[in-house]
């Protein structure tokens, strides 16, 4: 966790500075029992750890507790040691604000230069909550795009087809710690399994009509994600029971990927065995992923359209030139033959030079 430049968290620091007529603020974030400074205001930043464990501290108290923590008089506090007042000057109190949402935990430490009052200190029980679920929001919006960039530089390495959404399977399954991801493409009243992970264990390429998934049908019906929280009882998910009992599978989320309207394919996410079910941050995440790899689903429809016109019907016709050939060469009109295959020569340069250059990478 590192401070690059000022940003929401940051403007949320210089505001509990200003309401609390305070001189310095501090928000850090709890991660695997340690604090880390994720935004200041009125200090250098160089100066403050940037790592603090919960133990043995005030903002570490605050967190454990959570509830705001007041120390009227800091120079009496042992938990300052005279080293802290060098770095940081002399401020005489410090108003420790924790921050909860779910399992997120963060902490404000607000430095003052006079004793905070009562009245200071109700305040900041009343911001707390406000300002931790704003706090909790911005910070999870942030992890998203750099989880999308992550899958989208991931998606830019790929030159085939089926590597791009492999790479996006791969990723998504990779930042939500799942064990498996399925992405179906849907072509009319049929789906194909274009790329999954573990990539072994699924039938990429299989295509089956969408009446025998009923849940990928109410997938494409959903205005937004769906969550299947009891598959081993729900009607939807009983064509493959055995998959999930085999992976212990708890929930399964359904991202629907539509480009203007139209639903060209579906993510499917399993939360399975120790992940008893999805967050609500893992939701707009994969809300974000279908939104971001739904144009690389309609260029492939826009290819085939292309193809169709460019390629496909004039390899039809190509078809009838050959069979005409070979009806020549029956009835040894040896003339006939040679005219309608110097045709054949021809109409196949003209396909060849047709083709679209992402044909290269359309599977």
């Amino acid at each position: 966790m590192e401070i690059k430049g000022k940003d929401y968290v940051s403007s949320v620091a210089e505001q509990l500075v200003s309401s609390l007529n305070a001189t310095q603020c501090t928000i850090r974030e709890l991660y695997f029992g340690l604090l880390y400074l994720v935004a200041a205001s009125g200090v250098e930043v160089e100066k403050r750890e940037k790592i603090i464990p919960l133990d043995g501290t005030v903002a570490g108290e605050a967190v454990i507790a959570n509830q705001v923590i007041c120390i009227a008089n800091i120079l009496d506090e042992p938990r300052f040691c005279p080293p802290w007042f060098d770095r940081n000057g002399h401020p005489v109190s410090v108003l420790a604000i924790p921050f909860e949402f779910g399992d997120w935990h963060a902490v404000a430490q607000i430095y003052s230069d006079a004793p905070f009052t009562d009245k200071d200190i109700a305040s900041a029980k009343i911001l707390a909550p406000y300002a931790g679920l704003a706090l909790r929001y911005e910070q999870q919006q942030k992890l998203n795009r750099q989880a999308i960039l992550q899958v989208m530089r991931a998606v830019g390495q790929e030159k085939t087809y089926q590597g791009i959404f492999q790479h996006v399977a791969d990723e998504v399954a990779r930042v939500l710690e799942v064990d498996r991801c399925v992405i179906y493409k849907i072509n009319g009243a049929s789906c194909e399994i274009i790329a999954g992970t573990p990539q072994h264990a699924h039938g990429i390429g299989l295509t089956d009509d969408l009446e025998l998934h009923p849940d990928i049908r109410a997938a494409m019906e959903s205005d937004k994600i769906m969550i299947i929280t009891s598959p081993l009882s729900d009607s939807r998910t009983a064509h493959f029971l055995k998959t999930v009992e085999l992976h212990d599978i708890n929930q399964i989320l359904y991202a629907p990927v539509r480009h203007e309207g139209n639903v060209t394919g579906v993510i499917v996410l399993d939360a399975s065995k120790d992940k008893r079910k999805f967050t609500s941050e893992e939701v707009v995440f994969c809300l974000d992923v279908a939104e971001s790899i739904a144009f690389i689903l309609k260029r492939d429809e826009a290819i085939y359209q292309s193809v169709r016109h460019d390629v496909i019907n004039p390899v039809v016709m190509l078809g009838g030139l050959g069979r005409l050939v070979h009806r020549n060469l029956k009835e040894n009109n040896i003339g006939d033959a040679l005219g309608n295959a110097s045709r054949v020569a021809v109409e196949a340069i003209k396909i060849n030079n047709s083709l679209p250059p992402q044909m290269h990478s359309v599977h």
